[in-house]
């Protein structure tokens, strides 16, 4: 019997061939790909697609277990990326329709399911070209700015969204706001100095930090997870080109962005430049 823990979920991506996938891209949206291959994901299955007709690439996500059966979520993700993306052209993905007019698919191909039952669901975007900001440290001032100005842009457009699952959405293991459940993972650190630090932080945080958010911060939609591999940057290592994965967007403080996008910037600092 399969576990139904969120952990557990979330390690059941898709189990979908490259020739499925060849075949979903086909018979969904009319696209007949010159090359598929694989791409990194932590949830989903991604596949980089090529089309035959044009020469353009598109990113092919077919959803994990834990978002396939977290129903709501992602037809409010999908929708919450067409709004972003006409709002925030050639920053965030656009979301490309199916021949039927759809922004998401139940593919028909006969191994599409999870070994409970539950068919895949499938979504099409644009590719953004660029390297993660990861491959950018040390990250320059400029980029940093940057990144600043991209975030506070797409946090002023993420406020127009009223999509009410999405307002709701507040209880995940990924949400800041639940930061102090993770103290349930302390048993399992081996490091004595890293758990002394960790229970500090928790200390201070849950006496000094939390009530002061609570009483004097707004809340409201954010992307959750601007790490370095979901910021996409130029070349030059001068400018943001693109943002990535909103599959952690939820309703939050919004002083919590700034926090997650500092924490990242600091592991790409150079040495003794963190002031």
């Amino acid at each position: 019997m399969m576990e139904t823990t969120e952990e557990s979920l979330s390690t059941h991506p898709a189990i979908v061939t490259l020739d499925e996938a060849r075949d979903i891209l086909l018979t969904a949206y009319g696209i007949r790909a010159q090359s598929v291959s694989d791409l990194i994901g932590y949830d989903n299955r991604n596949f980089l697609v090529t089309d035959q007709a044009n020469g353009r690439q598109l990113v092919l996500k077919i959803t994990s277990l834990r978002c396939t059966l977290e129903g709501s979520f992602i037809e409010s993700q999908v929708s919450l990326l067409h709004l972003l993306s006409s709002r925030l052209p050639g920053l965030i993905q656009r979301v490309i329709q199916s021949l039927d007019g759809s922004l998401i698919v139940t593919p028909s191909v006969s191994s599409a399911r999870y070994p409970d039952g539950h068919p895949h669901k499938a979504f099409l975007l644009e590719y953004l070209p660029g390297m993660t900001l990861s491959k950018a440290a040390p990250f320059p001032h400029q980029l940093l700015h940057d990144v600043g100005v991209k975030f506070g842009t797409l946090s002023a457009v993420l406020q127009h969204c009223q999509d009410p699952f999405l307002l709701q959405r507040s209880s995940h293991k990924w949400d800041p706001k639940n930061v102090l459940l993770s103290r349930a993972a302390l048993a399992h650190e081996k490091c004595e100095n890293r758990k002394t630090t960790f229970v500090n932080f928790m200390h201070f945080y849950e006496r000094e930090g939390l009530p002061r958010i609570e009483t004097g911060c707004r809340e409201g939609l954010i992307h959750s997870d601007g790490n370095t591999h979901n910021i996409l940057v130029s070349h030059d290592r001068k400018q943001v080109t693109g943002i990535l994965d909103f599959e952690d967007v939820c309703c939050s403080y919004l002083v919590f962005e700034c926090g997650s996008l500092l924490m990242y910037a600091l592991t790409g600092m150079p040495e003794g430049d963190f002031a």
